[in-house]
C-alpha cells in the first residue's frame, strides 16, 4: 500500500524509548502511521505516511504526536501541496522557516499518499 520497505528507518525511530510512534488501521489494514524523534528540548515529526484522501486520519496522527510534545520546539518537513496539514500546523503555532526542493531519480513512490519526510537528511 505505501510502497517501499521503511523497516530500517522506522525501527531506528520507534525502538528508541523516548521517541513516539502511532498508527491507525481499519479492517483492510494500516491506514497511516507517524513517528517523532524526541530530544531534550526539541522534536522532529516524521515520517508521516497516510493513505491518499485520508486527511482526517493524518490530522488525528499529527494531533496525537503534538499532544505528547508540549513545551518542545517541533519541526516537520512536508510538501507545499498538503495545504490542509499546513493549515492544521499553522493553527497549532507552526511557522515556515525555509523551504527546500525535493529531488529524486526514478519513480516518486510518495505520490499516492499523504506524507511528511522523516527529516531533511533521511526523507
Amino acid at each position: 500500500m505505501f510502497w517501499g520497505d521503511r523497516t530500517k528507518l522506522l525501527e531506528s525511530i520507534i525502538l528508541e524509548q523516548r521517541n513516539l510512534g502511532y498508527y491507525l488501521s481499519n479492517r483492510s489494514g494500516v491506514v497511516g502511521y507517524i513517528a517523532a524523534t524526541v530530544y531534550d528540548t526539541m522534536a522532529w515529526i516524521g515520517p508521516l505516511v497516510c493513505q491518499k484522501e485520508k486527511v482526517d486520519d493524518a490530522s488525528k496522527l499529527i494531533k496525537s504526536v503534538l499532544g505528547k510534545l508540549l513545551g518542545k520546539r517541533v519541526f516537520v518537513a512536508l510538501p507545499r501541496n498538503e495545504t490542509v496539514l499546513i493549515d492544521l500546523l499553522s493553527a497549532n503555532g507552526f511557522k515556515e522557516i525555509f523551504s527546500v526542493v525535493r529531488m529524486y531519480l526514478g519513480s516518486n513512490s510518495a505520490r499516492n499518499c499523504i506524507y511528511f519526510a522523516e527529516s531533511l537528511e533521511r526523507g
